[in-house]
């Protein structure tokens, strides 16, 4: 017997859960009979497979009801042991299946048009939702391993995601960028001192590196997250000892104040 689209999205039942199921339909039969949509099983996998195991002869109905995403959500999601990552899967392939259908009896189905709406029928916080969501948009058959259990949300989110940068991938360290610093101040002060109208245009070019590298590492630094502030505090700091050394208030004044120096 074939499953139902969002009847297979649900894992099945093992272990003593499966047990149990197993030994009371052995001792009272099937009490709550297998809802069939069309050809396919849409509620009632494990009863199904219970019963074939055990020899017991499948009841069968046929669903009546407007909405069959709603009906297999309310059946499986919160009746089972599924984790919150499970379960704001669930939803999110859910809805992207009843997106996908184009029949007028199944269009009203596409209720949950919002992340705030997922999360509350899947119960978990609109970060995780968002993140079901994005997994199950990008790699929906890595999102029906999570569903599965066979792979964690987070797991699987690293794996469509390019990698972070670590804040020590772009060499920063606080002392030495200290020290840098000063070092820095001296030469550029040195510099000045020595500055004549012969060396003036050499120092001119390599000040004018000296600032668009600064500000090149400026832009490479606020796309991390927690070293991004100390980076960008250090080298704006940086300018600025330019600029109070050279006795510009503007970063581009600095050549106008260099020429004007003889």
């Amino acid at each position: 017997m074939k499953l139902h689209e969002l009847c297979s999205l649900f894992p099945k039942i093992d272990g003593e859960a499966y047990e149990v199921l197993k030994a009371d339909i052995a001792r009272n039969g099937l009490l709550n009979p297998i809802i069939m949509y069309g050809d396919t099983i849409l509620d009632g996998q494990n009863r199904f497979r219970a019963c074939n195991e055990l020899g017991v002869s499948p009841r069968y109905t046929e669903f009546k009801g407007e909405n069959i995403l709603e009906f297999v959500l309310a059946q499986n999601l919160h009746r089972r042991h599924l984790t919150p990552g499970q379960s704001a899967t669930i939803v999110a392939l859910a809805q992207d299946w009843a997106k996908a259908q184009k029949s007028g009896a199944i269009s009203k189905d596409v209720e949950a048009d919002t992340i705030a709406v997922r999360a509350e029928k899947s119960r978990t916080s609109k970060r995780t939702q968002a993140s079901a969501d994005k997994l199950a948009k990008e790699a929906p058959e890595l999102a029906k391993k999570v569903a599965s259990g066979e792979v964690t949300l987070n797991k699987a989110i690293k794996q469509i995601e390019p990698p972070k940068e670590e804040p020590d991938e772009l060499g920063f360290d606080p002392l030495e960028s200290y020290e840098q610093e000063v070092a820095e101040n001296k030469r550029l002060q040195s510099i000045i001192d020595a500055l004549s109208s012969d060396d003036k245009d050499k120092e001119i070019v390599t000040l004018s590196e000296t600032i668009k590298s600064l500000q090149g590492r400026i832009n490479q630094a606020v796309r991390t997250e927690a070293e991004a502030v100390k980076q960008a505090k250090y080298y704006g700091s940086l300018l600025t000892s330019i600029r109070k050394v050279i006795g510009c208030e503007n970063n581009s004044d600095i050549l106008l104040r260099i020429k004007a120096l003889k």
